[in-house]
């Protein structure tokens, strides 16, 4: 399978409803480049990258090819939403909206509630927004996924879980949230003497 195939099934793999992004009077949407982007909306407030890793082909012949990610979060107001803006290899491939300016706070004490709202789906700079840098980032594993099958190969991507935790001292909990590439899978409450190892 060429490259290239590769390369527009990197594109289609952020398959999420697409809203235009406005920076003043200037006007960014999917197709545009990460410099027309930069040059429109000026520097994100978050940024978050990863590589992507995909292996097409029949073994022992697969060809393995890498796909540079970057999520970008724009806070327009406090009373706007949020846009987020996916780019790979350098081309905006989806804008997301994201919550409202506000409720950005990152501030640990007042983040339980938007938290615990975050819903699957939400990006890692979102909830680095919301409550902060987590108190422990833990890569679990890199499993492969299978794309597209066909009868001389396969395309399959590597795929990082990850998980984060984010402590509340005076609510005597933990939340415990688990992310694939990036966003938010699934998202679970413990109480803090519950955790192994803790005195």
């Amino acid at each position: 399978m060429p490259l290239g195939s590769l390369t527009f099934l990197a594109a289609t793999l952020a398959a999420v409803p697409a809203y235009a992004l406005r920076c003043g009077t200037e006007l960014v949407d999917v197709g545009d480049t990460r410099a027309e982007l930069h040059a429109a909306c000026g520097e994100p407030r978050l940024a978050w990258r990863q590589t992507l890793g995909f292996r097409a082909g029949p073994e022992p012949l697969a060809v393995e090819r890498s796909v540079a990610r970057e999520v970008w979060l724009y806070l327009p107001g406090p009373n706007d939403f949020a846009r987020l803006v996916v780019i790979d290899d350098g081309f905006v491939v989806a804008i997301e909206q994201g919550r409202y300016g506000r409720d950005y706070r990152q501030r640990r004490e007042a983040c339980a509630g938007p938290l615990f709202d975050a819903k699957p789906g939400a990006w890692a700079p979102e909830l680095e927004l919301l409550c902060g840098v987590p108190d422990r980032r833990t890569l679990l594993e890199r499993r492969s996924r299978p794309v597209v099958g066909t009868e001389r190969g396969f395309i399959s991507r590597q795929i990082e879980v990850e998980e984060w935790r984010y402590d509340f001292p005076a609510l005597r909990r933990t939340a415990r949230l688990l992310l694939e590439d990036g966003r938010l899978t699934w998202l679970g409450w413990e109480d803090l003497e519950e955790r192994p190892g803790r005195p």
